[in-house]
């Protein structure tokens, strides 16, 4: 997600300047009490007085910028006193706070998360009006709309309703003049989860300039951005898998929503983002990016799915905008022709939850409601002006698929030696084999052949201290013992020993083990994975996505993925009546291969060589 960037220090244009609380877009209440929870410490050191914890002295006032992990905001004190115009005034200190406003004499409501939309300042363009504060301590107070109503909310618009409590907080949900019967229901269907946003909610920035669907791309160029994707697939798997657990994601959608992302960048935010994602330049990545994805959606045309319905491999990429920021055309002529994709419009400032439902819709109907919550809440406030999201949705029979009576329970190895029974699917089938040192792999061919799913096996860990290979009946004929682990062949996989192995696949006649699975990943968070990857700027102030823009206001906060994949016995008849693929001589026996124990396994387009999907089972989650 992108967010306006804070402002460092205010010029003063004016002859006298004060800052008051400032809460975007409603209703003043006047003779509120505020009661500040703070650090005296850090407040004194401001010299700052804040009487009997008490908002006093009219000559400060509180701004906050943001929240805190505990829900208390963040807020920066300014001086009210005058300054000759051409001076600036920086903050003295953050504070931790809590403010809570009381209504009449007996509502109470706490508002544990103040935000300040932009700091008003005069002179600053898109920034609002100077005001000075009055003799009365008076709070700007924003509607919460469908964000964070909760049932004291209700409670104390049904008693403005009945006359028990006066008008204060802005309770005109749908900005009638007045606080009415609809007010009140709004706020229950919300609290009641009935309210959805609706499809009008959503505006589409469209280019007039079509996508590219014959694009002048060279096959050097194709080969280098493949390359390069494979190179980050590798680089991220590795920052990823120091956690523990099962992995899945998929670097091409990763790659490509950042693309998307890296046409606005300039300068050393794009060089960054350039070497750590492994990109081309800006005049020939996206270009290569558009013939590859139309090259991909060619795959899988009268293949089965794994369902029995037809082949599917869904990207849902997507940018979501602030409605009326001010975009650059070319950043958007930039998304229609290369990536086919208009820049959706939604309200965040004014309605950001309302937005996260929006979007987390767009991506249930893209991945056939697999994926239902890929952003959470909180994830999106009125701060943020740009959401990238991707998410993957993956369903193909495969070429020879597993006879479901064959499936029978078996033993798993965990990577600590913990066993676990899991149900194992069984075949004997051609299917690519390579064994190096530490490691088999073998390919299994998805319907179509056109798509394939390779399985990286590591040697089993030496329990016996002797790194001569042998052979453990009890374990299955091909789990050996070796002094190279899972670990150790997991952290040393770069992208060139990836490739020698795809490289040297070749048909083997197979009897092939190996255990259903499903695994769904949560909403990962990559922004400061990527930014210890090597592109910090990009998160932070002084990010340059002025090719957005124009200006040096935007930056990343976050990239949020999420993924699905399952894995069972599933396929058709057509396919099965293509399986037996053999010479004419008599077959030799065939090889055993029993994935019995964690293993790394990725999805790849086979003809451009692409990682559609990687990631890694160490324990198995079945059906």
């Amino acid at each position: 997600m992108v967010m306006a960037q804070n402002i460092p220090e205010i010029e003063v244009q004016d002859s006298t300047l004060t800052m008051p609380l400032f809460l975007e877009q409603e209703k003043e209440i006047e003779g509120i009490t505020l009661a500040i929870e703070y650090d005296k410490d850090v407040l004194d050191a401001t010299g700052v007085t804040l009487a009997g914890g008490i908002l006093e002295n009219k000559d400060y006032t509180l701004i906050p910028i943001n929240t805190d992990d505990e829900g208390k905001a963040k807020v920066s004190i300014y001086s009210g006193r005058e300054l000759s115009p051409g001076s600036t005034e920086t903050p003295f200190a953050f504070v931790d706070f809590k403010i809570i406003g009381r209504f009449g004499d007996s509502s109470l409501l706490s508002f544990e998360k103040f935000e300040c939309n932009e700091m008003p300042v005069s002179g600053k363009s898109g920034f609002g009006v100077n005001e000075t504060i009055s003799d009365k301590v008076k709070v700007i107070v924003r509607s919460d709309k469908a964000e964070n109503f909760n049932l004291t909310h209700a409670i104390l618009v049904l008693k403005i309703l009945a006359g028990m409590a006066e008008e204060g907080i802005n309770s005109d949900i749908n900005e009638d003049g007045k606080t009415g019967t609809e007010d009140a229901v709004y706020i229950l269907r919300v609290i009641a989860g009935l309210t959805q946003p609706s499809d009008d909610q959503i505006e589409i920035m469209q280019s007039e300039k079509p996508r590219v669907t014959s694009p002048d791309v060279s096959a050097d160029d194709l080969r280098d951005l493949v390359a390069g994707n494979t190179e980050f697939a590798l680089a991220l798997y590795q920052k990823l898998s120091e956690n523990e657990g099962n992995l899945f994601y998929s670097p091409y959608s990763i790659s490509q929503a950042l693309a998307m992302t890296y046409s606005g960048a300039k300068n050393e935010t794009e060089q960054q983002m350039k070497d750590t994602l492994h990109f081309l330049s800006q005049d020939r990545l996206h270009p290569a990016f558009n013939a590859l994805d139309l090259e991909l959606s060619t795959r899988g045309h009268g293949a089965e799915g794994q369902d029995g319905e037809g082949f599917r491999l869904n990207i849902a990429n997507s940018i979501w905008g602030q409605t009326s920021y001010p975009f650059l055309s070319s950043f958007v002529d930039v998304l229609a022709e290369n990536y086919g994709a208009g820049l959706n419009l939604l309200d965040f400032a004014k309605s950001p939850n309302d937005s996260r439902i929006a979007i987390n819709e767009w991506v249930s109907d893209q991945t056939e409601e697999k994926i239902k919550d890929l952003i959470p809440p909180g994830a999106i406030s009125s701060f943020t002006r740009l959401v990238l999201t991707n998410a993957i949705y993956f369903n193909a029979a495969w070429k020879f698929p597993f006879e479901e009576e064959a499936t029978q329970n078996d033993t798993f190895y965990l990577a600590d030696g913990t066993e676990m029974s899991v149900p194992m699917m069984s075949q004997t089938k051609p299917f690519g084999y390579a064994k190096g040192e530490g490691y088999e792999a073998v390919e299994l061919l998805y319907d179509g052949d056109e798509l394939s799913m390779v399985i990286l096996l590591p040697d089993a860990p030496d329990t016996s201290g002797d790194s001569v290979t042998t052979s453990v009946t009890s374990f299955g004929s091909l789990f050996r013992r070796s002094s190279r682990d899972f670990g150790t062949f997991e952290s040393s996989l770069t992208a060139e020993q990836l490739s020698t192995i795809t490289e040297s696949l070749e048909l083997k006649n197979m009897q092939l083990k190996m255990p259903k699975f499903k695994y769904e990943s949560d909403s990962v968070s990559l922004s400061e994975t990527l930014a210890q990857m090597g592109m910090p700027i990009a998160f932070g102030d002084g990010a340059d996505f002025s090719g957005m823009d124009g200006t040096r206001n935007l930056f990343i906060s976050d990239v949020i993925h999420k993924a699905f994949v399952s894995v069972d016995e599933a396929g058709t008849e057509a396919a099965a009546a293509t399986a037996v693929i053999m010479d004419e001589s008599v077959p030799p026996e065939p090889i055993e291969v029993t994935i019995n124990r964690p293993f790394i396994f990725l999805i790849r387009d086979i003809e451009t060589k692409a990682i559609l999907f990687i990631g890694r089972m160490v324990t198995i989650i079945d059906n």
